[in-house]
């Protein structure tokens, strides 16, 4: 697929192509359309996309009320706001009920940038991970980012995804395979280990580079 765009407009381009064949997809946002990269999505399918305003904690108990209809939800706004702001709803209304919503988190990490402290999501991994029967899906490039939104939408239950906003080089192929709970080794080694997660992995594997050119040490990234 395309290099060098978001992990943001990879899952977005995703979702849209399912929503093409699977009419139960909703989108939601809470005021975000453009910055979560879904203003082609609230363009093509305004049947099925609800933009709740600045309102993440209506967005979850909306979404979760959608999940009981039969329905599948995908909740985008900023990970510190779905984190932090809606925490009490998708600990109590989605996961702890079993529901199958799907809650986006962009911006993740420190890729809000110039928007300062407040946008950054450095908190959102642990808060989610700490909630019984939760799943935390992050991906580390484009290609990753668009297979998730497909192994989501076959995954029944609820889901967080967290996704980075500004555009990166694939590390992956196409034909590359995911599973919900299964690690992939990047590349092989014998002296180190370096463990990553999401879009730093880019930065990670330069880093692997950078130590054996230094040190003649090979590491093996996970």
């Amino acid at each position: 697929m395309e290099e060098n765009v978001s992990q943001m407009k990879a899952f977005a381009d995703a979702i849209e192509e399912l929503m093409e064949k699977d009419s139960r997809i909703m989108v939601m946002t809470a005021d975000l359309v453009g910055s979560c990269a879904l203003s082609h999505i609230e363009q093509e399918h305004g049947e099925h996309f609800v933009n709740v305003g600045i309102a993440e904690q209506n967005m979850i108990g909306i979404a979760a009320g959608m999940a009981r209809e039969g329905l599948l939800p995908y909740a985008y706004t900023f990970a510190a706001f779905n984190s932090m702001r809606a925490c009490e709803q998708i600990r109590t209304d989605v996961f702890y009920n079993d529901l199958n919503v799907k809650i986006v988190g962009t911006h993740c990490g420190m890729s809000t940038g110039q928007a300062g402290s407040t946008h950054f999501a450095l908190e959102d991994i642990g808060i989610i991970r700490s909630m019984p029967k939760s799943v935390i899906l992050v991906p580390a490039d484009p290609v990753s980012a668009r297979k998730t939104a497909y192994l989501t939408y076959t995954y029944e239950g609820g889901a967080y995804i967290r996704l980075d906003r500004n555009p990166l080089e694939n590390i992956y192929e196409e034909d590359e395979v995911f599973e919900i709970g299964k690690g992939h080794v990047l590349r092989e080694g014998t002296d180190i280990i370096l463990y990553t997660i999401g879009a730093v992995a880019g930065d990670v594997l330069y880093a692997a580079e950078v130590i054996e050119k230094k040190t003649g040490k090979k590491d093996r990234g996970n």
